[in-house]
């Protein structure tokens, strides 16, 4: 029901799948994890933490759940009107605390991807960008520039908020590197509008970029079709993965 409610359900699916971990271990038995959709970041996320050589295939998901909860078709469930009315000055210095976008990276964000020009700060006004967005009358004045949500709908400022605190904690790359990214292979559908990888975006990494060594599947469909239609072609990831980590575990073997 809340937005905080993903971060929760997330910590404690990556602590409940390291207990998990763990205890297969001590079984001896081989490691793997993998998903679909959500589950298959969870599992990204679980196999960074875990951070021991796993075969991991996260399917139908990406390095990061910002931009499927802030644009993508599931974009359309959340109740916009009332996130914005969250965004009340003691909220918006909560989120000053977590978030760590660079300046930078919150410019490009602002004028490339919601086409939002912040105008020259007045004397004595915050000059950092994420600051003046935390400003609650620089706020007050970028959003009624670009007018209110209508009809529940979600204006920028709103959707620019979901997005850093989605990306805080759901971007692989604020997380360590799995352990043995030789043996993760990713699939992805080639037209999935529910988690999206557009390639104009500089905020959302590619996997590869993040994971050195990676690899990277796409299959034909969307994301519901795909699910649909690609469990053999998941299968075979995740049985390929296991060959991929055989391997690197003997080329890693102490030599006598």
């Amino acid at each position: 029901r809340h937005v905080s409610d993903l971060f929760t359900m997330g910590s404690a699916l990556i602590l409940e799948g390291g207990v998990i971990l763990n205890w297969l271990q001590e079984q001896g038995y081989k490691l793997g994890i993998s998903g679909i959709s959500l589950g298959g970041h969870n599992a990204s996320l679980t196999s960074a933490v875990w951070n021991k050589p796993i075969a991991t295939v996260p399917c139908l998901s990406w390095s990061t759940a910002a931009h499927t909860f802030s644009e993508g078709i599931i974009s359309n469930s959340c109740m916009w009107s009332v996130l914005r009315d969250q965004l009340s000055p003691s909220r918006l210095e909560e989120i000053q605390d977590i978030i760590r976008i660079t300046d930078d990276e919150i410019q490009v964000m602002l004028e490339e991807r919601y086409g939002i020009i912040p105008d020259t700060p007045a004397e004595n006004a915050p000059s950092s960008h994420i600051s003046k967005l935390l400003n609650m009358r620089y706020l007050s004045t970028l959003t009624n520039s670009l007018g209110g949500p209508r009809n529940g709908s979600p204006d920028k400022i709103t959707t620019l908020y979901m997005r850093l605190l989605i990306d805080e904690f759901s971007n692989l790359k604020y997380y360590p590197t799995v352990a043995c990214p030789e043996a993760a292979i990713v699939v992805v559908a080639k037209s999935d509008l529910y988690v999206t990888r557009p390639e104009d975006d500089e905020m959302i990494k590619d996997i590869s970029e993040i994971w050195p060594g990676c690899e990277v599947r796409v299959v034909d469909g969307c994301h519901i079709s795909s699910y649909l239609t690609h469990n053999h072609t998941f299968r075979k990831a995740i049985n390929d993965a296991f060959d991929k980590l055989e391997v690197w575990v003997e080329s890693n073997a102490p030599k006598n």
